[in-house]
């Protein structure tokens, strides 16, 4: 599938603007680079406002993967709500993603500064935790 992000916002805009509970949404990996190889998938990240949204967050990702499934005809599409991410992954998703909607930018550019911040707060002990995990799989001892 070759779609440009151009044709990937024309099919989420109208799919997010039907879901009041998606505040916000990007397209990241590696689409948004514009590294596109025959493997690559569409990887879609939203916030998921908690006040309009159903209450079970797991049922619903299963609900919207499947619906985006049939607005791009493909299973190879990739939805993880911010709200539930890792904050390194959340971090990259805002610095290298592109912002296809927004339906409440006071809680994007909350989310925004709040995962900066944490994120700066936090790096100096996650760049160590990846350097430890790095030496140990080059020396072959980190799956012992």
């Amino acid at each position: 599938m070759n779609l440009t992000i151009e044709q990937i916002q024309e099919k989420l805009t109208p799919f997010f603007a039907k879901k009041s509970y998606i505040a916000f949404g990007y397209l990241f990996g590696s689409r948004a680079k514009n590294r596109i190889t025959p493997l690559s998938d569409i990887d879609i990240a939203v916030y998921i406002d908690a006040k309009k949204a159903p209450a079970d967050l797991f049922e619903l990702r299963l609900k919207e993967l499947t619906a985006l499934y049939q607005v791009f005809n493909t299973e190879k599409i990739d939805l993880v709500f911010l709200n539930e991410t890792p904050l390194e992954l959340s971090y990259n998703v805002l610095k290298n993603g592109i912002l296809l909607y927004e339906n409440d930018e006071q809680l994007r550019v909350r989310f925004f500064e709040n995962t900066v911040r944490d994120y700066l707060d936090r790096k100096y002990f996650i760049d160590q935790r990846n350097e430890i995990i790095r030496r140990m799989m080059v020396e072959g001892s980190y799956f012992e």
